[in-house]
């Protein structure tokens, strides 16, 4: 297993505004884990992205939004090839006002 990892300042006209982390990790199993996270004046964002590490192929997503009192997550998950499985939960004020769930089918040509 091997990480990597990286962390950035922002800037916005010379004023340092946030931090964005990120870090890459390489699993035994195949699998890589892409971390990020922003941290800034408005709010934090964090983002999972699990690729298979044989086709490099996305296995899953997922990424949480918070500003103040709302917060937003969604799941997506690839199910079989040509199909997505998204989730969406929205809070407001630590309670769940919104759930939605829903599939999507596509078709994808390699050449």
């Amino acid at each position: 297993m091997r990480n990597v990892s990286y962390n950035y300042i922002i800037y916005n006209q010379g004023h340092k505004i946030g931090e964005q982390f990120i870090n890459l990790k390489f699993q035994n199993d195949q699998r890589i884990f892409f971390d990020s996270k922003i941290e800034t004046l408005l709010g934090i964002e964090e983002t999972r992205l699990i690729i298979n590490g044989n086709n490099y192929l996305p296995l899953s997503a997922h990424t949480k939004k918070e500003y103040g009192q709302d917060k937003k997550i969604i799941n997506i998950t690839y199910t079989t090839p040509g199909k997505i499985l998204v989730e969406e939960n929205y809070y407001k004020e630590k309670c769940l006002c919104l759930q939605v769930r829903y599939m999507i089918s596509f078709r994808s040509y390699f050449y």
